[in-house]
């Protein structure tokens, strides 16, 4: 298994990230957990009826006992934890021994797309500004090659109870759903269905850690509240330099994987979860707005779309699916976050071809919107970002769609908005969760949710002023 097949990731946007993410809340980094996806398969260990919590080490039972009830599954082999020192951990949360040339060559390439589209300047090492990137944040991760749970610290502190949790949850999932070996399958695939498979898998976990945390006593919270403070600090400081667009990349599947089965659990019930680790979603549109996934399923279906060809002079490097997160990304990192959201939700599907023009790199995306309408919100999205932009771009309109295309321009682009970029669509999820467990009609959930993240500011949706409260309760008549 090469490096490239470990890190499928956001389509072309995250090829070169290691499988590392942000645990992220509205506006709020809270800590970094790494699931490791080493997708070593069966280690030989036989599985049968599930073990009884005695048989695990005393100190870990609440735990244990906790991710079952939480998830209704029941664990079918203890599985060691282990905690290390803060050396030896970051060592292995780092180690790249598994590079090849051919692994390396694919991660420059990488790099050349994302300066292709704005989103590093030209001096940013991706690959070893993830792995820094790691090292400053990662606290925990689940082994699929061993079987095994490692966590940072030597004491079973709050966070790291906290991080334990989550780690027990991918053990779960790994006993009974195949986590390894399907995501290893879906490595292979160039379309988003490794991104979305991860998604629900940390989503799944994430969500049974908000859930053990709601139960703690108000000193147990305080006490978690303040480890995780000092440990969010410590990484914003440890990580201030490295690209917003890394951090906005590596969270998605955490923060918006949470809020998607958050919505599933509302919208029907835990069960629910089973079901889509058998059918999971497919695509980066399902994880940006999971409606999509859950109650209409007919707007998941994408055209299919040809790669765009290549010109005189121009020597295509690679070529696939860009997605609709990858436009998010890319919209947001120039427009307003609520303009490239309306955009991104308009996706129909697309291709790219990314490609050598007088030593630089380019890239050409041909883009197709579920409606005319959609493809008019795309164009109008693209023109604010070009004008923003270096005169590297350019935009066409063709017969069904758009023609997107820009090459390095040796400038370091703007400042990004990761958290910004993390927080909008996990809102709209959110809201969406709030009013249907509530009681509101589907549909009325969807409207309203739908209209506070297009007409109102992140600052407006996270607001306890009773002036924005007023505006909420203008959009609810609305949508009624």
């Amino acid at each position: 298994m090469t490096y490239a097949a470990r890190v499928r990731s956001i389509g072309v946007l995250a090829r070169v990230i290691p499988a590392v993410a942000v645990m992220a809340t509205i506006g709020v980094v809270a800590w970094l957990v790494v699931p490791r996806l080493d997708l070593g398969g069966d280690d030989g260990v036989e599985v049968g009826e599930p073990v009884d919590v005695d048989e695990w080490p005393e100190e870990l039972r609440p735990f244990v006992e906790f991710v079952e009830e939480e998830r209704d599954l029941r664990f079918l082999e203890v599985v060691d934890v282990e905690l290390m020192k803060d050396k030896a951990f970051e060592q292995a949360v780092t180690d790249d021994e598994e590079l090849t040339d051919e692994d390396r060559d694919e991660i420059e390439q990488a790099q050349e797309q994302f300066r292709a589209l704005g989103l590093v300047g030209p001096d940013v090492d991706l690959y070893a500004e993830s792995q820094r990137l790691q090292g400053a944040g990662v606290v925990g991760f689940y082994s699929f090659d061993d079987r095994d749970i490692k966590v940072r610290g030597t004491e079973l502190t709050p966070s790291t109870r906290a991080t334990l949790v989550h780690e027990l949850v991918h053990a779960l999932q790994d006993q009974h759903f195949d986590i390894s070996d399907r995501a290893e399958e879906l490595s292979e695939r160039e379309d988003g269905s490794s991104t979305a498979f991860r998604a629900l898998v940390e989503g799944d976990a994430s969500r049974v850690g908000t859930a053990w945390k709601a139960q703690l006593d108000d000193e147990e919270k305080a006490a978690l509240e303040k480890e995780t403070t000092a440990e969010t600090e410590a990484f914003e400081s440890a990580s201030a330099d490295i690209p917003p667009v890394l951090v906005a990349l590596l969270g998605a599947p955490y923060a918006l994987g949470e809020t998607m089965v958050d919505l599933a659990v509302a919208l029907d019930d835990v069960a629910a979860l089973d079901g889509l680790f058998d059918a999971p979603p497919t695509t980066e549109e399902e994880i940006l707005d999971p409606w999509v996934l859950l109650r209409d399923q007919d707007a998941a279906e994408p055209v299919d779309v040809d790669v765009p060809e290549t010109g005189e002079g121009e020597e295509q490097t690679d070529s696939g699916p860009f997605g609709a997160f990858g436009w998010y990304v890319v919209l947001a990192q120039r427009v307003d976050v609520a303009t490239a959201l309306e955009a991104a939700d308009g996706w129909g599907g697309d291709a790219y071809s990314a490609f050598e023009r007088d030593g630089g790199t380019c890239l050409r995306i041909a883009y197709r919107g579920d409606t005319p309408q959609d493809v008019d919100q795309m164009a109008a999205a693209l023109e604010e970002w070009i004008a923003d932009s270096p005169d590297t771009a350019l935009l066409q309109r063709t017969d069904d769609g758009l023609t997107f295309a820009s090459c390095e321009s040796g400038e370091t682009p703007p400042s990004g908005r990761a958290d910004e970029i993390i927080s909008l669509p996990a809102i709209r999820t959110t809201l969406t969760t709030q009013l249907v467990d509530s009681g509101a009609p589907d549909d009325v959930a969807r409207c309203f949710a739908t209209r506070a993240v297009q007409e109102l500011t992140i600052a407006e949706l996270s607001s306890s002023d009773p002036a924005d409260a007023e505006k909420f309760q203008r959009l609810a008549v609305q949508c009624r």
